[in-house]
């Protein structure tokens, strides 16, 4: 599968739902290293993992951050280092 054109589409649904939190995908394919310098350089917090392992945990994560932060009240900004 062509990865850069999975991460075009996983943009375009992000600023169509106007997502504000992080997403975690898996890229497995061709293209992978065009397709995470696209996420990479997107407006978005959308973090690439290359296993489904390493994914789930980062979601888990990540996840529990998102709740904490709402149950307190605090809004919570995600700044990834490119």
């Amino acid at each position: 599968m062509r990865c850069d054109v999975i991460a075009q589409g996983i943009i375009a649904a992000a600023k169509e739902l106007k997502l504000t939190i992080p997403i975690v995908v898996r890229l497995q394919g061709t293209r992978v290293d065009d397709a995470k310098a696209i996420l990479a350089n997107s407006q978005f917090k959308i973090l690439a993992c290359d296993d489904l392992d390493d994914g789930a945990r980062l979601a888990v994560k990540l996840a529990q951050i998102v709740s904490l932060a709402r149950s307190a009240s605090i809004g919570v900004q995600f700044e990834l280092p490119i």
